[in-house]
């Protein structure tokens, strides 16, 4: 995948993938380099969260229960459900589902033998009061666009 802004390439992180953040005060995912190259590896510091206070990812009690990349180019990463996680989706329903949009992106956009993405929170088909269930259990192929320009824009002329 090439990054361009005003169709000049930025220079990609080579080493490793791209993490991606919510930034909740501009409504936004954020990618992050990291030199974590392994699907299981990436989601165990994924689940790190953040290094910058200002972005958002999943509740640091949030664990990997297994990682797996099948033949169909599909991969299935299986999560912990925790009364954190129902909480912050019943705190933060928007908030939520961009959290989970950056963690599928994390995948698809950073190994191209994967297709699509399955989230599975030990079974649950929604988080908190019914939030993301569209996300959860259900094949996420790549997005087409991570954020939509129209958001980006209206912080170009801030």
């Amino acid at each position: 995948m090439k990054v361009t802004v005003d169709g000049v390439a930025l220079e990609t992180n080579t080493s490793g993938h791209l993490f991606f953040f919510y930034d909740e005060d501009r409504d936004m995912l954020i990618a992050k380099p990291t030199n974590r190259v392994r699907p299981a590896d990436l989601l165990e510091a994924y689940l790190d969260g953040p290094d910058d206070p200002r972005l958002t990812g999943l509740p640091p009690d949030v664990e990997s229960l297994s990682v797996d990349l099948g033949d169909n180019e599909l991969l299935t990463l299986n999560l912990t459900f925790r009364d954190s996680l129902r909480s912050f989706a019943v705190d933060h329903p928007d908030s939520v589902r961009r959290v989970l949009e950056g963690l599928i992106a994390t995948f698809n956009t950073g190994f191209p033998e994967v297709g699509g993405v399955l989230l599975d929170f030990e079974g649950h088909d929604a988080l908190g009061l019914g939030q993301c269930p569209n996300l959860l259990n259900t094949v996420q192929p790549m997005p087409e666009l991570l954020n939509d320009e129209r958001l980006l824009s209206r912080y170009v002329e801030a």
